[in-house]
């Protein structure tokens, strides 16, 4: 998009989110990332505030439910940092 022309569409298509966990005792956990992360993208794609899934296996259905918010027309690009750093006690690793 960007290299035909379409600056516009390509502002319009991405969202940024700088995560740093807020400083939580749990800001190194894989339920917490997911959870941020899925509500985000929801905000995002105009979809209603999610709950706080329960559990690990909750927080991974909601999170591949989001993604597939993304279109075509309205792509999106996660990219993801220091995922070393996220404690395994979720089974992140």
């Amino acid at each position: 998009l960007y290299a035909s022309g379409k600056h516009d569409d390509v502002a319009r298509s991405f969202y940024f989110n700088s995560w740093m966990g807020g400083g939580q005792a749990t800001s190194d956990r894989l339920l917490t990332l997911l959870s941020e992360l899925s509500s985000d993208i929801a905000a995002a794609y105009g979809r209603p505030a999610l709950a706080p899934p329960e559990n690990i296996e909750a927080a991974i259905e909601e999170f591949q439910s989001v993604l597939r918010l993304a279109t075509a027309q309205r792509p999106l690009v996660l990219l993801l940092d220091a995922l070393d750093q996220l404690d395994r006690a979720d089974g992140a690793g």
